[in-house]
């Protein structure tokens, strides 16, 4: 927009300046138009011609006190026809510099959420609960009794675990695993899971294996699953789950560590 007011600005001071010169050569070359005799006339028609032939522009300016004002003002009017270019260039800079100083500021105002944003993640990251299976173990394997798990959860972010609860199940499938497991069971009630401590989840199979059974889980076809997801909400009130599925197979005797199964294990 400063860019078109320029260009009229500029085009109006050149027009008017030549519309001025245009104006004072005119005026300067007009004749006398009184005659009052012929003889007067023709003096001063010579005189007039001669003086016309030796006068130059500028002499004939300086002569006649109407085209003297007229050049002045001409002068006076494209020194203001410059001015106003140049205060129309200047405003456009100073357009253009506060636009970048808006635009710098609005960057800066973003990069500072940014900022904020991410040490404000950065610290709950730190800060949060995070539940996760440290560690699993069976009983009763090869005897006449049910198989019992002892599956250690554990806290080891630096803020408690709010309203944990949790769905497990126990259940001996063929190796590695071609189908669905079994829906899972909720086998707790709420809890909350402090920093560090840790809470043991137990579950058992519903009966005893039979001698087939356990002597396929030694020759490695058949396992040992206990699998589960433990749902709790950290202490920024965000909801998370950590899922676990753990499996056993092989001769170990009447006590056994379980491992994590290559899938069905993750949490958020």
């Amino acid at each position: 927009m400063l860019r078109l007011w320029e260009g009229i600005a500029l085009g109006a001071a050149v027009v008017f300046a030549a519309a001025i010169v245009v104006l004072m050569v005119g005026y300067s070359s007009q004749r006398p138009q009184e005659k009052p005799n012929k003889e007067v006339t023709e003096q001063y028609e010579a005189k007039y011609q001669e003086g016309e032939q030796s006068e130059s522009l500028w002499q004939r300016t300086l002569r006649d006190p109407v085209a003297f004002f007229t050049f002045w003002l001409m002068i006076f009017t494209a020194v203001l026809g410059a001015t106003a270019v140049f205060q129309l260039k200047a405003l456009g800079r100073a357009e253009q510099i506060s636009s970048d100083a808006a635009k710098a500021a609005k960057d800066a105002a973003v990069a500072t959420r940014d900022a904020v944003t991410l040490a404000r993640e950065t610290s709950q990251r730190q800060l949060r609960a995070y539940v996760s299976v440290t560690g699993a173990t069976i009983t009763n394997f090869g005897s006449e009794q049910p198989v019992q798990a002892a599956v250690d959860i554990q806290n080891t972010g630096q803020t408690p675990a709010y309203k944990m609860t949790g769905k497990t199940l126990i259940t001996t499938r063929e190796f590695p695993i071609s189908n669905p497991l079994p829906d899972m069971q909720v086998d707790n009630a709420a809890m909350d899971l402090g920093p560090g401590a840790v809470f043991t989840l137990r579950i058992g199979t519903a009966r005893p294996l039979t001698a087939q059974e356990n002597a396929t889980v030694r020759a490695g076809t058949l396992a040992i699953y206990v699998y589960g997801v433990i749902r709790y909400e950290d202490a920024f009130g965000v909801h998370h789950e950590t899922a676990f599925r753990l499996c056993f197979r092989g001769d170990v005797g009447e006590t056994g560590q379980m491992h994590p199964y290559e899938s069905g294990n993750n949490s958020n």
